[in-house]
């Protein structure tokens, strides 16, 4: 029997509740909004649900948790009954796993699972911090490395120096720290 597993990830519950059907799915298990209390306890249910020979299937191993502990538990859950045949299809790849005496196979699973998720974390992060916005930085580029020459310039005040580059003394001040006759680095 092919049991699928979904939980609320960015795809979303529906469209992953579509995949699995799609894929032949006789009975579904998700956590579709997940609440601390309940913590994955369609998951617990799913696995429990396995017999030999059936299938659980994932729409992709980072499906099973949302970290390596999360999923290496999800792993250990299947491992109960894989004696018998039962085992995890991962419908991103195509693969199948089993739980054996090599465990080679599996802890790969579970190693692409936390790289996908982590991918996926920092892509996102990635993304929230290009729209972030900030100033601009004052002095970049060739103005940066005017402003300095200015600033050790003995011949020119602190104050002509920022009115000249259209910053603060105290802007200058924080780049280039303390004025001296020579520019250091």
């Amino acid at each position: 029997m092919l049991i699928g597993y979904y939980r609320n990830w960015p795809s979303g519950p529906k469209k992953q509740r579509e995949t699995l059907e799609a894929a032949g799915c006789e009975k579904l298990y998700g956590e579709a909004t997940p609440k601390a209390a309940d913590r994955l306890k369609e998951r617990q249910y799913a696995t429990r649900t396995l017999r030999p020979g059936d299938e659980l299937v994932i729409v992709a191993p980072e499906v099973l948790g949302r970290n390596q502990a999360e999923i290496l538990e999800a792993m250990s859950e299947v491992h109960r009954i894989s004696d018998g045949g039962a085992v995890i299809r991962d419908l991103s790849t195509g693969e199948t796993v089993a739980w054996t005496p090599d465990v080679q196979g599996p802890l790969d699973f579970v190693a692409r699972g936390v790289a996908s998720l982590m991918t996926r974390r920092n892509r996102a992060g990635n993304e929230a911090s290009r729209t972030r916005s900030g100033r601009k930085k004052a002095l970049q580029g060739r103005k940066h490395a005017e402003a300095k020459a200015d600033w050790h310039n003995p011949d020119l005040s602190g104050p002509q120096v920022a009115e000249k580059h259209g910053v603060s003394v105290q802007t200058l001040h924080s780049y280039f720290g303390p004025r001296s006759a020579s520019p250091e680095g």
